[in-house]
């Protein structure tokens, strides 16, 4: 993106004209002179000359390059940030970024991606993100923590992603990696983390570049731990009287212990044809002992008190294969294709002691579950002339599993369960630009049909046939280096198997959990405006939540005083949010702050009467970075988050 091109004169080097490319990279030069020489530059990359003798110069691979002068080293910097339509650009190499240590530390520089307390990433007011690495589903989000910042070219963030994405996704994390240089690599990595307790990852990486083939290693092994509170405090009321579950004194700690291993091996056959394949996968110990004390009040007099110890015990394995070979056919066309394979095993158990005066009531919970992932896809992209192209493909995944659950507690009967998913899609997309203007538009079709059967009790069966349209669009405009974007998607929500199923699971002898097999999907209509002039980006957003998915609690019936947590629809719920960012470089000083605002409106019930969740949340992020001498590199990094309301919780 924005490398200069100077068409030369192969007799004398004298310049004849030039450009620059635009974001994708591409590049148009009106010249009749043939033939030229032509000079492709950029500040940090090595120079390519390439002789043109037509009006093709093909597909140009540039290098980062850094020179010493002298004991003086000269780099060029990029934009740290830039706006492509609908999405925000994170530009990596020839920016200080690409000096970071770890590609979750990066992944937090992305305008909109917040740290939850647990670790995990997620984008304000849209949830948790897919990745994609060079146009790559990832499978395993471990398989991000393997790449190194410097790596990596550039993040894309697309906040309202388009047809050619599944309609469940609500935002996109694109990783787009550089040519890595000849020879060996080995990377050694050792994080240690401290909050209440310590937790540490270690990792070995080894790669190997020579000619087209391009194969690495990688062993990891992450000991993670955290010690948390999670207070809650339930009322409501039977028969006219008061009930008060206050869980306040409620502590866990938690322990996983997670070997994981990853190797692939691609080989780029020329310039337009690569093909290769990974593996990947780990195995979870996860232990979780709890220690909470419950007390129950009926009109504000305590008439229950009970200790429970809870003992949590979880193995999960994990593998994943993926196969894939991308290819441009000629310069109009290029296809992608990919295969997947991924399978995943759970064997949970956890006992609860609940202690009540000198009465200990136990109740063992027991489960095992084996799940395996098929997937395709294929892709096309044609471009039928320098204003004008065409998107189109489909895709097939089917989903298998089976599992038992078990209750030592005679409440809550035991499961055999089968269920599967087949979905198939396709989608068809056009973009057309018109001088500074930018149109395009398309149209996936989704087929999902869902199946649950339970041999222990068939009147839980659950068949679901979805069949969906889901149309996007998005108009943008530059001008001046101003640009402008207005994007509209639909997409949808649909409810999980424990969501829909009638099973009962025991949380203790006052409350459980149980599904909704009526549950419908929940239709998502988001519309959003970008902005961005040079070293400032802002977004507006609008999302419309028909037929909403949420929490809901109830009594088992009007009498009961045990509480029954599910979920149910709700009629709709709106959310309004905007995001600002701004960035600016002065010599070694690197600032940048953002700023974002999100309100939800959604009016239902509490107490019988009408109540509104709505509540204002924002979230700030003051980051300074200071370039020091002798390559030192600080950073400042100031996250502070309101809280807010996610639909009625």
């Amino acid at each position: 993106a924005y490398a200069n091109i100077a068409l030369l004169s192969p007799q004398d080097s004298t310049l004849i004209t030039g450009g620059v490319s635009n974001e994708s990279g591409l590049f148009v030069i009106p010249c009749e002179q043939k033939p030229v020489l032509a000079r492709i530059s950029y500040v940090g990359y090595k120079t390519i000359y390439r002789h043109c003798n037509n009006t093709e110069l093909g597909t140009i691979r540039m290098q980062p390059e850094t020179q010493t002068l002298k004991g003086v080293t000269v780099k060029g910097e990029r934009p740290m940030y830039q706006t492509k339509g609908n999405s925000i650009i994170t530009n990596v190499a020839g920016t200080v970024l690409e000096r970071l240590h770890s590609t979750n530390e990066l992944l937090l520089q992305v305008p909109g991606v917040i740290a939850s307390p647990d670790g995990s990433l997620s984008v304000f007011g849209r949830g948790t993100p897919i990745y994609y690495i060079n146009n790559r589903k990832v499978q395993n989000i471990q398989e991000i923590s393997h790449l190194s910042p410097k790596d990596i070219l550039y993040i894309e963030l697309v906040r309202n992603p388009g047809v050619q994405y599944d309609a469940e996704v609500k935002t996109v994390i694109k990783i787009i990696t550089s040519t890595k240089e000849e020879g060996w690599t080995l990377q050694v990595k050792a994080d240690e983390e401290v909050n209440d307790v310590l937790s540490s990852d270690e990792s070995i990486n080894l790669g190997l570049k020579q000619g087209g083939l391009n194969a690495s290693a990688h062993l990891e092994y992450n000991d993670f731990h955290r010690h948390y509170s999670q207070p809650q405090i339930k009322e409501f009321v039977v028969d006219g009287d008061t009930y008060r579950y206050d869980h306040t004194d409620n502590h866990s700690r938690e322990h996983q212990k997670i070997p994981s291993y990853s190797a692939n091996v691609d080989y780029e056959f020329n310039e337009r044809h690569i093909a290769g394949i990974s593996y990947d996968g780990y195995h979870n110990t996860w232990i979780s002992p709890g220690d909470a004390l419950h007390i129950y009040c009926k009109n504000d007099q305590e008439f229950q008190r009970t200790h429970i110890l809870s003992d949590y015990h979880n193995n999960m394995d994990y593998a994943h294969v993926n196969t894939f070979y991308n290819a441009e056919w000629t310069q109009q066309l290029r296809t992608a294709l990919n295969l997947d394979y991924a399978g995943n095993s759970s064997d949970y158990r956890q006992l609860t002691d609940e202690t009540t005066g000198t009465t200990t009531i136990s109740t063992l919970n027991k489960s095992k579950s084996r799940f395996h992932v098929y997937a395709g896809r294929l892709t096309f992209d044609y471009t039928l002339d320098k204003q004008t192209s065409l998107s189109w493909g489909a895709e097939y995944n089917r989903v298998t599993g089976n599992g038992t659950a078990n209750c030592d507690n005679a409440v809550v009967p035991p499961s055999d369960y089968h269920q599967w998913e087949n979905k198939t899609a396709a989608y068809l997309e056009a973009k057309a630009t018109f001088g500074d203007w930018t149109l395009n538009g398309g149209i996936r079709y989704e087929d999902v049909v869902c199946d649950y059967s339970d041999r222990l009790a068939p009147d839980a069966n659950i068949h679901r046939h979805y069949r969906y349209l889901f149309p996007s669009m998005e108009i943008s405009h530059k001008y001046k280096g101003w640009s402008n974007a207005l994007s509209f998607t639909s997409r949808t929500s649909r409810p999980s198997f424990r969501q829909l199923s009638n099973y009962t699971y025991y949380n203790s002898e006052f409350a459980y959990q149980h599904g909704n097999p009526s549950l419908q999907p929940t239709t998502l209509y988001i519309a959003e405006w970008s902005t961005a002039y040079k070293f400032i980006n802002a977004s507006l957003s609008f999302t419309y939540k028909d037929n909403l998915i949420a929490p809901d609690w109830y009594t088992e019936d009007e009498h009961s005083r045990i509480l029954v947590s599910s979920f149910s629809n709700f009629n709709h719920a709106s959310l309004l949010s905007t995001n600002v960012s701004l960035q600016h470089n002065f010599r070694w000083w690197r600032p940048s702050i953002r700023i974002a605002v999100q309100h939800l409106f959604f009016d239902y019930e509490y107490m019988n009467e009408p109540y509104s969740y709505g509540k204002t949340e924002f979230y700030l992020v003051v980051n300074q970075y200071f370039d020091l001498p002798h390559s030192w590199l600080a950073n400042i990094y100031y996250y502070y988050n309101s809280g807010g309301t996610h639909n009625n919780i």
